[in-house]
C-alpha cells in the first residue's frame, strides 16, 4: 500500500510541473504591419451668415419694351422754330403720344425690331400733315439709356435722367466740337452749296458771336452786327432768359442747310 501511496505522489508531481511550464507560455504579439496613420479630422467651423449665404446673380435687364413703358422720354437738346424739347410716352398696346408742348401733342405706334425702336407719327397742323417716322437705336449709358436718331438729330432719355444726361451731353459735345468758320461755311453755301451740305449741314459746331436780338424761342447772333452774317439761333428758354442784347456768347449747335440757323444750341458757360 505504501508503494501504491508512492507512486500517486510521483504522478500528481508530474502533473504540477506540467501545468507549471503550459503557464509560462505567451502567445506572441504579431508584428504591427506598415500602414497610413489615420489622421483626425479638423473640426468643422461653425456656419457664418456669408457662407451660408444662397449665390446671388445679377438681376436679368428688364425688356426694352417694359423699361420704354416704365417712364416718359424727354428729348435732349431739341430746339428748333417747331419744338422745344418734346416729351413721349410710350404705351404697352404699341401707341403713344408725342408732346410738341405742354398742352399739344401727336399720337404715334411704335414697335421693336432687331436694329431697336420704330417710331410712326401721324401730325397734322394748321399749314401741313403728314407722318414722321424715327428710327432709334438704344445706347446704354452708365447709370441711363439713351433712344438716338441720327438722321433726325433727336436723343430720348428717361424724364429722370434728363438733368444728368442733359449735362453729360453738353460735356461731350464741348470736348468734341469744331470752331465754326461762319464766313468760310457761308461763302462755300453760296459758291457750291452741295459741297456745303457734305461738310456743314447737320453737322454741330462751337460758335461765338454777338447777340442782336432775343425772340421767344431763338436769338439772332452776328459777327460785326451785319445781317449778312447773322444766324438765328434756337435754345432753351432758360439760355435765352440769362443773356442780353449785345453779350457776346459761345453757342454750341447744328447748322442747318442754309448757314443762317443753328438748331438745339446751347450756351457754353
Amino acid at each position: 500500500m505504501n508503494r501504491t501511496i508512492a507512486i500517486l505522489l510521483a504522478l500528481l508531481m508530474v502533473l504540477s510541473l506540467a501545468a507549471c511550464g503550459g503557464g509560462g507560455q505567451t502567445t506572441p504579439t504579431p508584428e504591427p504591419t506598415a500602414s497610413t496613420p489615420e489622421s483626425t479630422p479638423e473640426p468643422t467651423p461653425e456656419p457664418t451668415a456669408e457662407a451660408t449665404a444662397e449665390p446671388t446673380s445679377q438681376p436679368s435687364e428688364m425688356p426694352i419694351e417694359d423699361y420704354l413703358t416704365s417712364t416718359e422720354w424727354k428729348a435732349v437738346l431739341d430746339y428748333d422754330n417747331m419744338y422745344q424739347e418734346r416729351v413721349f410716352y410710350f404705351e404697352k398696346d404699341g401707341s403713344g403720344t408725342m408732346m410738341i408742348t405742354d398742352n399739344a401733342g401727336w399720337d404715334y405706334t411704335w414697335s421693336t425690331n432687331a436694329n431697336g425702336i420704330r417710331l410712326k407719327v401721324e401730325y397734322s397742323t394748321a399749314y401741313s400733315s403728314g407722318i414722321l417716322v424715327f428710327n432709334f437705336t438704344i445706347y446704354e449709358t452708365l447709370n441711363s439709356k439713351r433712344l438716338i436718331d441720327s438722321e433726325n438729330y433727336i436723343t430720348l432719355v428717361p424724364i429722370n435722367d434728363y438733368d444728368s444726361e442733359s449735362n453729360i451731353i453738353k460735356d461731350e459735345l464741348v470736348k468734341s466740337v469744331e470752331e465754326l468758320d461762319w464766313q468760310k461755311a457761308h461763302d462755300l453755301q453760296i459758291s457750291n452749296n452741295a459741297k456745303y451740305k457734305q461738310e456743314y449741314t447737320g453737322k454741330t459746331f462751337k460758335w461765338t458771336a454777338v447777340v442782336d436780338t432775343i425772340g421767344s424761342i431763338y436769338c439772332n447772333m452776328s459777327i460785326g452786327g451785319s445781317k449778312i452774317n447773322s444766324i438765328t439761333v434756337y435754345m432753351s428758354n432758360d439760355d435765352l432768359g440769362s443773356i442780353s442784347k449785345g453779350d457776346t456768347i459761345t453757342v454750341i449747335g447744328r447748322l442747318d442747310e442754309y448757314s443762317d440757323h443753328m438748331y438745339n444750341a446751347f450756351i457754353v458757360k
